[in-house]
């Protein structure tokens, strides 16, 4: 009985690690948004002030402005999701390779940590 041997090429990984790093960026980034949604609803605040703060480098007067304004909300989602789609590549690129064993223990949360860690100094002045 022969076993087969499986070939892949550097630039299929390569295709591997960016595709699955940006699908598991959009995954983060929806589920962060939903948490950070929720928080604000339970705490009461202004549920549209927390979609538009990532928008602050481009829109800091309207993003703090209370109640809905369209641009800056798209501008907010758009620059969210773009930061976990970087995020997610830049992650998938290290984590490739590495055995599920260690990856699902350590690799994942420590991720999430530095990836909320390294967002809150950018968004300093928003506070």
């Amino acid at each position: 009985m022969m076993s087969e041997i499986k070939v892949t090429t550097p630039g299929k990984n390569r295709r591997l690690i960016i595709a699955g790093g940006a699908v598991a960026g959009v995954i983060a980034g929806f589920v962060h948004r939903l948490f950070a949604l929720l928080g604000n609803v339970v705490h009461g605040q202004n549920v549209w002030v927390g979609v538009k703060v990532p928008g602050y480098p481009f829109f800091p007067e309207r993003v703090m402005r209370p109640g809905l304004d369209a641009g800056a909300v798209v501008v907010g989602l758009v620059n969210h999701f773009a930061i976990s789609i970087v995020w997610g590549i830049l992650f998938a690129s290290i984590a490739f390779g590495l055995r599920r064993f260690w990856l699902a223990r350590f690799g994942g949360s420590s991720s999430g940590w530095r990836c909320s860690m390294s967002s809150c100094p950018s968004l300093a002045p928003a506070w």
